[in-house]
């Protein structure tokens, strides 16, 4: 299954090499990724162990590392051995959505990545989700927020600027201190009328947890938590969700429909 794109990447680096038409070189290597991704979506899809599927993705990743190596999105997940930092630079190197790389090719592989149907969602999905909030933002005071798993901070980033004129305290909740120190750090500039309240909870944990002194909330915000969490934790949570909020607050809650470079995503950039 490597094989293939491995000689069209080839191609596409002969051709930068040569001097010749860029746009034939971001062909070869989108034409590449892409059959790549097609390929490894038919192999893992007749497989019925997840076991047997990350074996198989682990064996394409070995044959592919060095070239993904180049590009941002590869350095930052193929090698698999990813502390929590780590994790939230590939996350934020997704929603970003600027290609980098170690030369002209590197950077063209990443831009290939970056285009893929699951990324192409993620950042799309960042920019309804702060839309919805805004739209559920009081008028005539300052915002209570509330951010279930702030993740590497890209969402915060995007909607500090609608918070400027009227103020808001945002209370990010989350399991991992790691988490939330980086989405903290990552907000270099604030105004002055904006606070943010970092809590270590565990959210799934939520619906049983004592009072933890929150106030009610004009919006609860749960990006992308839908996507791994069971239903029956789910409903829990949005009970909670419901029980926190001011009369007229809102949630707002974000998902991914299947795409199908999931496969790729999961097994080969540890996604």
């Amino acid at each position: 299954y490597a094989q293939g794109p491995r000689d069209r990447w080839s191609t596409a680096e002969d051709t930068l090499k040569a001097g010749a038409s860029a746009e034939r070189a971001d062909e070869e290597v989108a034409g590449g990724l892409d059959s790549l991704v097609s390929d490894l979506n038919s192999w893992l899809g007749g497989m019925n162990s997840l076991a047997r599927a990350q074996e198989a993705g682990g064996l394409l990743r070995g044959e592919v590392r060095h070239v993904f190596r180049r590009s941002r999105v590869g350095s930052l997940s193929v090698d698999g051995r990813r502390d929590q930092a780590a994790r939230m630079s590939f996350m934020a190197h997704l929603l970003r959505g600027r290609a980098e790389g170690t030369d002209a090719f590197g950077e063209r592989l990443d831009d290939a990545i970056l285009r893929l149907p699951t990324p192409t969602a993620l950042r799309a999905r960042l920019v309804r989700a702060v839309e919805a909030t805004v739209g559920l933002l009081p008028s005539e005071r300052s915002a209570e927020i509330v951010l279930l798993e702030p993740g590497c901070g890209a969402f915060l980033a995007r909607l500090m600027p609608h918070l400027v004129r009227q103020g808001a305290r945002v209370h990010c909740l989350d399991g991992d201190s790691q988490t939330l120190a980086f989405a903290d750090a990552g907000l270099q500039a604030r105004p002055t009328n904006i606070r943010l309240n970092m809590v270590n909870q565990d959210v799934v944990a939520l619906p049983s947890s004592e009072n933890l002194g929150l106030p009610a909330a004009d919006v609860v915000v749960l990006n992308g938590l839908v996507d791994y969490l069971p239903a029956r934790v789910t409903t829990g949570l949005l009970s909670w969700c419901r029980d926190q909020l001011v009369p007229g607050g809102g949630v707002v809650v974000t998902g991914l429909a299947p795409t199908s470079d999931a496969r790729f995503m999961e097994h080969v950039l540890h996604w």
